[in-house]
């Protein structure tokens, strides 16, 4: 055989293969989606006090119902029904810790397909960027592998130059605008980002407002379609804040990882599946009649 005819037999293998794993995700009506998060510590803005980090993994992971997906302009939109979820699958979060050494997670099956642990239940998950994060889901005889490099860190624009990362006198009722400090006009050169507000008043403290989804019908619809996920800037509303409170912002910046199935020797998912890996910046915001 010639070089060339070699040459040619070499590339309509690879090219057939790499539509052969293209068809299988395709075709796959798995879908996993999981989220791996750093929040930082942070100081109450009132009282200094130190507000804890952690570290938190979630993992949506079930079958999809392709005639609840609905094309739009911007990708596909799912109506409720679309997720269905896997429960009793075995789960395995690997990596190498801050030391170089390598950790095994196993995340807890929460029922309906979500699967979860935090900082807080384990100590060994931790947050290493620019680590590679391989998670495993055994599920009916069947290896789905997904994986992630987290990114660094990321800042946000309004607390970039606050003393003390503290806005004060923010008017009770008025909307606040989160910025992303190294952000683009083009949501297209954006990584995803969640914001979160937090209210510290009170003895405990209390999510207010959050554009993160909270279960795996909304996570699926924002793979699908992620671009409002990925805007320079966003509004919290100012129905959140009132008079004379205290509150910690956070914005959270992610890498999205996908599934190299089944060309790395795992089984195809649908193609919507994704690791999301980010880490948080975070600031404190006092309303005023303090």
């Amino acid at each position: 055989m010639s070089a060339r005819l070699k040459l040619a037999s070499l590339f309509t293998f690879l090219l057939v293969s790499a539509c052969g794993g293209l068809l299988e995700q395709l075709q796959s009506e798995q879908v996993a989606i999981a989220a791996l998060i750093r929040t930082p510590d942070a100081k109450n803005p009132q009282t200094d006090e130190v507000v804890p980090g952690a570290t938190s993994f979630t993992l949506f992971f079930g079958s999809v119902d392709r005639a609840q997906l609905v094309p739009t302009s911007g990708g596909q939109e799912a109506k409720d029904g679309a997720f269905q979820g896997n429960e009793g699958a075995t789960v395995t979060l690997l990596f190498k810790d801050a030391g170089g050494v390598e950790r095994s997670i196993n995340p807890q099956d929460q029922g309906e397909g979500r699967y979860a642990i935090d900082s807080t239940q384990s100590q060994l998950l931790t947050y290493n960027a620019n680590t590679l994060y391989t998670l495993n889901i055994d599920y009916a005889g069947k290896t789905y592998r997904l994986t992630v490099t987290p990114p660094t860190d990321t800042q946000i624009a309004e607390f970039a130059e606050a003393p003390n990362k503290v806005v004060v006198d923010h008017p009770a009722g008025a909307p606040f605008t989160v910025t992303r400090a190294d952000g683009d006009a083009d949501p297209s050169k954006n990584p995803l980002a969640f914001v979160n507000l937090t209210s510290l008043s009170g003895a405990e403290q209390a999510q207010k407002w959050t554009n993160m989804p909270s279960d795996a019908l909304g996570f699926l619809r924002l793979v699908l379609a992620d671009s409002p996920w990925r805007a320079r800037q966003f509004t919290v509303p100012g129905d959140q804040f009132v008079a004379g409170a205290q509150y910690l912002v956070t914005l959270s910046s992610l890498e999205r990882g996908t599934s190299d199935g089944p060309t790395d020797g795992s089984a195809a998912l649908f193609p919507g599946s994704s690791f999301l890996a980010g880490v948080a910046d975070a600031g404190g915001i006092l309303t005023e009649g303090q």
